[in-house]
């Protein structure tokens, strides 16, 4: 299921998109918000979804942790 949002964190306005896809038999998926793509997938240590790759440092924390609760209720 698609995820198209916009929401206010932390004082700033974001619109996020979530499109799902299986890698390897692993459900993960594509997140963009401000023109950028992430990849989001499930880590066991944290028990929820969290972006992976270099680019995963520029996501705001908080913006991360709602992200993960949006997918993981999608």
């Amino acid at each position: 299921m698609a995820i198209d949002i916009t929401t206010v964190i932390d004082g700033i306005p974001f619109n996020v998109k979530a499109e799902p896809y299986e890698f390897n038999t692993e459900k993960r998926f594509k997140v963009s918000y401000d023109g950028k793509e992430y990849i989001f997938a499930y880590n066991s240590d944290m028990g929820r979804y969290a972006a992976i790759g270099d680019e995963a440092v520029d996501i705001p924390d908080n913006l991360e942790s709602f992200v993960a609760e949006k997918l993981e209720n999608s």
